[in-house]
């Protein structure tokens, strides 16, 4: 059986192009899991103490510093990194948290980085959702714009432009999930592979660990022990690298770097965002009832249990235009409606996508910081992202097209312009004194789209790359920016020369 079929192979080609163009820096995000993977090659160690200094996130333990995210990325970029040590040698230190312009040969790596790995997985990730599209329609125009709409008009495209967990995550936690759904039409048993896919998943974000229980219950209902224990088998072992590291850095496996924040970057500024909650600070978990398992749930510096704010914050999750998943990805309201048409054919994988989305959007709004920093829309919700497609083939056989190609263009138009190079104030905007007043009601936070990304866009002449928080890392290499929607206009080129005359293979 081939890899990848010839119309599969255009998919993945076209959006790893374009999420490749499109890479952009992250900043401390970047260097938080890059600097994880400079420590293991170049210092065969986990601490981060020799790179510390160009991120935030990070935590401090016991006299040393270390990543504060999950090491799956980090350690998907350690044979990357060995290979580009041999050409291109070791990537020379940036010690500033504020530094804007790192060395060519950083930004150089960070480039391959995203292109070889984040890019590719998010291409991955539509190129599944294509080839599982068969099993809930035959028809070829619904899956051309769903796939057309994922790659170009959801929050996936913004995780596969940078180096974080997200593409990472959601490509393995889908692949699990595919795997499954395989085996329950084919009667094939390929639960071993899934449970290892799941796993990875795991060890790249912790909060599909939750996903990962909603497709253990589907496991569970073929009721045949054998895949079920081997699924067991796989998830075990990548869950065993995790504890295994937690246990390595903390002396226990269920204490992480969630659970450690460095206090100096990060205790004036949440002081910022209590707003009178009542919350939970990490240092101040002595009482040797609370397990510490739960304790690092609870962790990302603060967690609230004021019911209102919880309330508030999910809403916010779901339509402030600040954060908002359905004011930047309209098309996922059709999502929701088709759940309900999905669930007379699959009334258990409904059932599994809709747990596992308001299980994580409650948990996210749980916490003070549930804004999750200088990102694109709500970030952390993006490895859901492609289980929403699915109920999307169920809601275009019973509406008209002209409404669904409004959503489609809609979303499509917003996510470009987020995929532009841009200069951020979404913190002054969280820590400023309005903030607090404003989460008591539901007055909207602000307007990123709006207030930065557009005039971005019409002021782009006023726009310095080596200087902008959100930056095209092709535009820092060449020295100069690429102008807005050029750059769009060339790659839908390349995305009809690619799809429609298929130059790169026959038919």
């Amino acid at each position: 059986m081939r890899f990848l079929t010839k119309t599969e192979w255009k998919i993945f080609l076209i959006f790893w192009i374009i999420f490749s163009v499109f890479a952009a820096s992250d900043r401390w995000n970047d260097n938080a899991s890059l600097d994880l993977t400079r420590a293991i090659v170049d210092e065969h160690r986990f601490e981060i103490d020799s790179y510390a200094n160009n991120t935030g996130d990070r935590a401090y333990y016991n006299g040393h510093y270390y990543s504060d995210k999950v090491p799956g990325t980090a350690l998907l970029a350690v044979p990357l990194y060995q290979a580009y040590k041999i050409v291109f040698g070791k990537i020379p230190y940036h010690n500033s948290l504020d530094e804007d312009n790192p060395s060519w040969k950083y930004q150089l790596f960070l480039f391959f980085a995203i292109s070889l790995i984040s890019a590719v997985c998010a291409a991955l990730t539509i190129v599944l959702v294509y080839r599982i599209s068969k099993y809930f329609t035959s028809n070829n125009l619904h899956r051309n714009l769903v796939i057309i709409v994922l790659g170009l008009g959801t929050l996936l495209p913004h995780a596969g432009r940078q180096f974080n967990s997200h593409a990472i995550s959601t490509f393995f936690i889908f692949l699990c999930f595919y795997l499954i759904f395989k085996m329950k039409k084919e009667k094939v048993d390929h639960s071993f592979i899934a449970g290892l896919v799941g796993g990875f998943a795991v060890l790249s974000e912790y909060r599909v660990l939750f996903v990962l229980i909603g497709l253990f219950i589907i496991v569970l209902t073929f009721k045949k022990w054998i895949c079920v224990l081997r699924f067991m088998a796989g998830i075990s072992i990548f869950l065993g690298i995790l504890l295994l590291y937690h246990y390595t850095i903390y002396g226990s496996p269920f204490e992480n770097s969630i659970g450690h924040p460095d206090v100096s970057i990060w205790e004036d500024k949440t002081k910022a965002l209590i707003c009178g909650d009542k919350v939970f600070f990490n240092k101040h978990y002595n009482d040797s009832t609370v397990p510490k398992l739960i304790a690092a749930i609870k962790g990302n510096l603060i967690y609230s249990e004021k019911l209102w704010a919880n309330i508030n914050r999910t809403i916010r999750l779901l339509i402030d235009p600040f954060k908002g998943l359905f004011f930047y990805s309209p098309i996922l309201l059709l999502s929701f409606l088709g759940l309900f048409l999905m669930y007379k054919e699959y009334k258990l994988e409904t059932l599994v996508i809709s747990f596992c989305f308001f299980i994580i959007l409650l948990f996210l709004a749980g916490f003070v910081t549930w804004w999750m920093g200088l990102s694109f829309g709500p970030r952390y919700l993006t490895p859901l992202i492609p289980f929403l497609m699915i109920p999307l083939f169920y809601l275009f056989k019973k509406t008209d097209i002209r409404i669904i190609l409004f959503f489609v263009t809609i979303s499509i138009l917003i996510s470009l312009i987020g995929l532009q190079s841009v200069n951020l104030s979404h913190d002054p905007i969280i820590f400023s004194n309005t903030y607090c007043e404003k989460l008591k009601s539901f007055t909207p936070l602000a307007n990123p789209l709006f207030d930065n990304y557009l005039p971005s866009i019409l002021k782009y002449s006023d726009y310095d790359p080596k200087h902008s928080e959100n930056f095209l890392i092709l535009e820092r290499l060449l020295g100069f920016r690429i102008v807005p929607l050029a750059n769009i206009a060339l790659l839908l080129i390349t995305f009809l020369l690619i799809w429609k005359n298929r130059i790169i293979f026959k038919n």
